[in-house]
């Protein structure tokens, strides 16, 4: 017996695929009756595992995808408050996904508040099932740093042809490729992270840098000590979001900067940074 799924628009059965039947060929229906919300809500179990200064860790398990229940093609995480409803990730589970981790990106917020949660499915049909929800008590945050499309940068110290473009994006070299031979540094002011905990820095980049030879570190300076690398950037990524933990300096002074090295052949269109944030928890 051959099977085949059927959408019902109007009380009435839709093939999803075409029927080659021949004339006065009859067709027995089976119905199967579709996975109801509450027994997704009993499989799935949405938990927030972490919260941070400025994203949030989430888990669940993905249901039973056996008969009656609709094929995912997609999770997506949202956030519902009196303002509404918005979209913070999505992601196409994994052949055979059970267990699935998910970290979104939160805005900072200066008092404690409690966050609905909601966890979507869309499946093949592009027709959306509300999976689970959860509340979440996310705690203040205070930022440090900000430097933000259409609002003034930081004091920052340049060297080299480091430069801010119109919509609030740092590059290296914003006429055009870097030099060969460059070393150039983008210095931020002195930032206090004094009655901080789980400090983190975020921001958005894209680079275009020689493979290999030319690089461009982000490092963090603690306490007018060296210089250490936090992170490492050569060939190519298109923009993305990136976050590093800056918890080993809590409660300290840092400077954060961002240093652009090339050799002496072979240039390209370097490094983009923008919408960057430090923040951090307060200490209780």
């Amino acid at each position: 017996m051959r099977r085949l799924r059927a959408h019902c628009r109007g009380g009435v059965l839709v093939p999803c695929e075409p029927l080659d039947l021949p004339e006065g060929a009859e067709v027995v229906l089976a119905l199967e009756e579709a996975l109801s919300s509450q027994a997704w809500h009993d499989q799935v179990g949405l938990a927030c595992r972490r919260v941070g200064p400025l994203s949030a860790t989430f888990t669940w398990t993905m249901p039973l995808q056996g008969a009656g229940a609709p094929r995912i093609k997609t999770c997506q995480l949202l956030a519902r408050d009196p303002r509404g409803t918005r979209l913070l990730g999505s992601l196409v589970p994994g052949p055979g996904a059970v267990q699935v981790e998910m970290q979104v990106a939160l805005p900072a917020r200066q008092e404690v508040a409690s966050q609905e949660f909601l966890l979507r499915f869309v499946d093949l049909e592009d027709t959306e099932h509300l999976a689970d929800r959860v509340f979440v008590l996310l705690p203040a945050v205070r930022v440090v740093l900000a430097d933000l499309a259409g609002e003034s940068p930081p004091a920052w110290i340049r060297e080299g042809s480091w430069g801010r473009l119109e919509d609030g994006t740092w590059s290296d070299s914003p006429l055009g490729d870097y030099p060969n031979g460059a070393d150039f540094s983008l210095v931020s002011p002195l930032i206090s992270l004094g009655g901080l905990e789980s400090t983190v820095l975020t921001f958005q980049e894209r680079h275009l840098l020689e493979e290999g030879a030319d690089w461009c570190t982000l490092e963090v300076q603690g306490q007018d000590g060296p210089w250490q690398v936090l992170a490492r950037y050569t060939g190519s990524s298109d923009w993305r979001d990136r976050t590093l933990d800056l918890s080993d300096f809590d409660d300290t002074r840092i400077r954060v900067r961002f240093r652009l090295r090339s050799d002496r052949s072979v240039t390209r269109d370097g490094f983009y940074f923008r919408n960057l944030l430090l923040a951090g928890i307060p200490a209780s």
